[in-house]
């Protein structure tokens, strides 16, 4: 894994600034996020191997999938479905690879 590809990847893709920290000897990137809220991060674990089929996380889109999804193709990552509507309450979500080679998802709600 190349630690600051990945989080610049997603840095761009969901148009936010990450923290860098560090925790046992592993870097970290850290999405900003309020205290009562789901937040996120880019992990640096030698021992992880990226997964295309492994457990997919949904992350939310921040509002404009389509807009995201172009972001994910333009930093180097691929979408392998595009904007896709669920039914009206969960709204739409699509699928990429990151430039790391992991499956991720995303929601968008209507």
């Amino acid at each position: 894994m190349d630690f600051e590809r990945a989080v610049n990847f997603y840095q761009n893709v969901f148009g936010v600034a990450s923290h860098r920290d560090e925790l046992d000897g592993r870097r970290m990137g850290i999405f900003p996020f309020e205290p009562s809220t789901t937040g996120g991060c880019v992990c640096e674990a030698s021992a992880a191997q990226p997964r295309r089929y492994g457990p997919r996380i949904y992350l939310d889109a921040r509002g404009d999938l389509a807009a995201l999804l172009s972001q994910v193709e333009a930093l180097g990552g691929l979408v392998v479905m595009g904007r896709t509507r669920v039914n009206d309450n969960i709204g739409d979500i699509g699928v990429f690879i990151d430039t790391e080679g992991n499956r991720m998802g995303v929601q968008a709600p209507v």
